[in-house]
């Protein structure tokens, strides 16, 4: 993980904590959403989340007005990713548009919510399989996701870059990423309880 202290960010990245106003910030998540039409109430929902101890939510697809206005106003802190084709060939001839596209939709994203209150951090993928990395190999695919990195804090450089990553292709840690996600499954809960 990236050492890299934002001091004008609301969200600052230092060693493996999160940092706000100088202070270590524990960030309890959960994840929230995609939802099926119609979308749910996000203000009463935020309220519940709040009210169970989470401070933060993950979302994978573009925000809405609404859900960030909700968001803000129950002091939620945004973890944002975008969809996009990270789970084909991205890289190489014939593949290069899925890697363009990545660029439109986190730029897109970035544009128009990099400075909203809400919205802390942002994901430039998530989870991207082992064949995948193979087929284009782990250097190109970990210099693609560090060029997304770059790209995106161009865009918004007070928001919080970074790829959230799972057990079969944790080799694929970008260096300049200012944090990781990691993505557990519980399927076998008995290992992952105390």
């Amino acid at each position: 993980m990236a050492d890299r202290l934002q001091r004008e960010t609301r969200l600052g990245a230092k060693g493996k904590f999160f940092i706000r106003d100088g202070e270590v910030i524990s960030i309890n998540a959960v994840t929230y959403g995609p939802f099926p039409a119609p979308a749910p109430v996000h203000n009463t929902e935020f309220s519940r989340i709040v009210k169970a101890g989470f401070n933060a939510i993950r979302i994978y697809e573009e925000p809405t007005d609404d859900l960030m206005a909700a968001a803000a106003a129950h002091g939620l802190m945004v973890f944002a990713g975008v969809h996009w084709q990270w789970t084909r060939v991205f890289r190489g001839v014939g593949c290069e548009r899925f890697f363009i596209e990545a660029k439109m939709r986190l730029g897109d994203l970035l544009e128009k919510w990099g400075g909203h209150e809400a919205l802390v951090a942002c994901y430039v993928a998530n989870e991207i399989p082992s064949d995948i990395a193979r087929w284009i190999g782990p250097v190109r695919v970990k210099e693609s996701l560090e060029e997304l990195i770059d790209f995106c804090r161009e865009l918004a450089p007070k928001v919080l870059i970074g790829y959230s990553n799972y057990p079969s292709s944790e080799y694929l840690e970008p260096g300049n990423a200012d944090f990781t996600g990691f993505n557990i499954y519980l399927e076998e809960r008995g290992k992952f309880s105390d």
